[in-house]
């Protein structure tokens, strides 16, 4: 991407299994400042199901050799749910995040670190994914098929 000052991602991180621990990281990049902030819910279908929702908050740096460039994010979350102990918020990290990022910012691989019930499960080289408009419609389309596959009558 351009050096555009701004701009918003929405990314899905994941080993691609079923079941399996999924992230949905949606950041603004400052260009400018090199940082990005933004929010993650990690998700996993399991009883009861893990939702994990995250402030995020990191940098970013290019790290470059002779035959291409890469981007490297580093950031934590914090839980937005501040428990309040003598009504003063009680602010906890629940999320610390790595990715090596293709120089276009449209695939990478992330490590990371979630926290649930104050244990701490780690996921490592997680495919980093952009998700697009496309994927948008496609779904769009997806559940528009289905719809009108309900009112056909079945034989």
């Amino acid at each position: 991407m351009k050096n555009v000052g701004l701009f918003n991602a929405h990314y899905r991180i994941s080993n691609h299994l079923a079941g399996g621990v999924e992230m949905q990281l949606n950041v603004t990049v400052n260009t400018v400042e090199k940082r990005i902030t933004g929010m993650a819910r990690i998700t996993q279908a399991i009883n009861p199901p893990l939702n994990i929702i995250s402030e995020v908050h990191g940098d970013y740096s290019y790290m470059c050799t002779m035959q291409s460039c890469s981007i490297l994010v580093v950031a934590d979350g914090v839980s937005p749910f501040q428990p309040l102990i003598r009504d003063v918020p009680q602010v906890y990290k629940n999320l610390t995040l790595r990715i090596v990022m293709d120089e276009n910012w449209q695939k990478g691989v992330a490590n990371y670190k979630y926290c649930v019930n104050n244990e701490w499960h780690e996921v490592n080289n997680a495919q980093v994914e952009i998700v697009t408009n496309a994927d948008i419609h496609n779904v769009e389309k997806l559940a528009a098929t289905v719809k009108n596959n309900e009112k056909e009558p079945v034989a």
